[in-house]
């Protein structure tokens, strides 16, 4: 009896220790056979279409993001991006590329416009075309300098380049085929992921069906902006929430939606968010605010000048003097708005004279000799953001001035009563400025003969090399 029990006990040891072999074997083939994270992505699809679950596993993966920066022309490059994701962005778009200059191979083209490195990361990049063929050429390009998360097809540009084009607005209002085509070819090309930004038509029903048409062939992302084609520069007008609203019930529960238009705050990001969408796109209220999504203590815009300038130099190798000095131009005409408005002497040096960062940096420091206690620097985006802000002072604003000024009585803001001692500062500035375009000149000049020097100093030592390598020669063949 006690043998027997004793046998009993080996017995059940010996199954157990047998299931845990089992279970160890099954471990580590699972470990050596599970799908990647793109394999599982192609293992979701259901022929050419992504299904719904692996539209949200995505976009999930990518921490769920909540504010984006749009892609902008020229403005939201590399610099802009990185500055715009230390204030709460998590999603960038890369300034639009045109396919058919990329397919052609334009010099310099690409370079100028996707520099990027490793921590530019998700990172979206936009494409305007119309042709299947064109659009593929110049993906096959672009995927040899960069591994976006999403290439995103432009149907929402309104500008009168992209009617010329057959791109933007104006391809999704008139070729609808084509763009679906183009979506189509991408998905089924490359399994890349490929989202879609819109401009709503004049009929909500319309553009529900459209982007319905486009979801159908491997859309799996779609930007909504709650304008029309004809609401345009000073004609913009508000964005119509309501209708973005009935596109977002019409589709959210095939793909993740992304709110654009009509974003001034960080409050009415959260308004759109509690509506339902997935994330809050901005475009022109971040150009001018590039913390507009921050939820701490806002930065004032001469102190988001100077942080930018110092990402811009950072990223000097990557850009390979690629980057036009144009890009750092632009962004502070935005940023400096205010400070500009109140002192155009500042404001026409910055746009005649000025061509380097060292420039842009003066402007700020005179700026601070002028204006020491920052009456016409601006901080935030709203009330909320800081008591001082005052909208006059905003270029997201510039648009709807005139209605602010008629809607306020109260004229004791710096662009309607200048300090009494304008005029001097003038002046002063315009001697200082005399002064420094000057030294700016010798600088050049010293840096243009130091240039002078090297190449004298290389074309030196390549004669004395060929000179060696020669009179080598002549030696071993004698």
């Amino acid at each position: 009896w006690e043998v027997e029990e004793i046998m009993g006990y080996l017995m059940a040891l010996s199954i157990v220790c047998t299931m845990l072999m089992i279970s160890r074997v099954l471990s580590f083939v699972y470990q050596q056979v599970r799908p990647s994270k793109s394999q599982l992505n192609l293992l979701l699809r259901k022929g050419n279409h992504f299904t719904t679950d692996a539209r949200r596993w995505w976009y999930e993966e990518l921490g769920s993001p909540k504010f984006v920066c749009a892609p902008m022309v020229d403005q939201s490059a590399l610099a802009f991006r990185q500055l715009v994701r230390r204030y709460g962005v998590d999603l960038a778009y890369s300034p639009m590329l045109n396919c058919r200059v990329v397919a052609q191979g334009k010099a310099g083209y690409l370079s100028s416009q996707l520099s990027t490195r490793e921590d530019d990361s998700p990172l979206a990049i936009q494409l305007a075309g119309s042709e299947s063929d064109i659009v593929k050429s110049a993906v096959s390009i672009i995927l040899q300098q960069a591994q976006p998360c999403i290439f995103d097809m432009n149907l929402g540009c309104p500008q009168r380049i992209a009617s010329k084009g057959n791109y933007g607005a104006f391809l999704f209002e008139r070729d609808l085929p084509a763009a679906r085509m183009v979506v189509k070819t991408l998905v089924e090309e490359f399994n890349i992921r490929v989202s879609v930004k819109i401009r709503l038509l004049q009929d909500t029903k319309a553009t529900i069906q459209a982007c319905q048409q486009l979801v159908d062939v491997g859309a799996c992302l779609v930007t909504v902006h709650g304008r029309n084609r004809l609401q345009n520069k000073q004609l913009c007008g508000a964005a119509d929430w309501e209708a973005m609203t009935q596109v977002l019930n019409a589709l959210k529960s095939q793909v993740p939606l992304i709110a654009n238009g009509g974003v001034s705050s960080r409050n009415d990001a959260f308004q759109l968010l509690d509506l339902g969408f997935d994330a809050v796109m901005s475009s022109e209220a971040l150009l001018d605010n590039p913390a507009l999504f921050y939820n701490s203590t806002h930065p004032s815009r001469r102190d988001l000048c100077s942080e930018y300038l110092d990402i811009f130099q950072e990223n000097k190798d990557i850009y390979n003097d690629a980057s036009p000095f144009s890009f750092v131009r632009a962004h502070t005409f935005k940023f400096l708005h205010g400070s500009l408005s109140a002192f155009p002497e500042i404001r026409n040096f910055l746009a005649e004279e000025a061509s380097c960062v060292d420039d842009v940096r003066y402007i700020i420091a005179r700026l601070d000799q002028l204006d020491p206690e920052r009456k016409f620097d601006l901080i935030g985006s709203s009330k909320q953001d800081h008591p001082s802000f005052d909208p006059r002072l905003s270029w997201y604003f510039r648009y709807r001035l005139d209605e602010i000024v008629e809607s306020s009585s109260d004229h004791s803001n710096p662009l309607y009563s200048r300090p009494i001692n304008i005029a001097e500062e003038e002046k002063d500035f315009n001697v200082e400025k005399v002064k420094y375009k000057y030294v700016h000149q010798e600088r050049r000049h010293r840096h243009q003969q130091d240039n002078n020097n090297n190449e004298k100093e290389e074309n030196n030592k390549q004669q004395e090399s060929i000179s060696a390598s020669s009179s080598s020669h002549f030696s071993s063949s004698s």
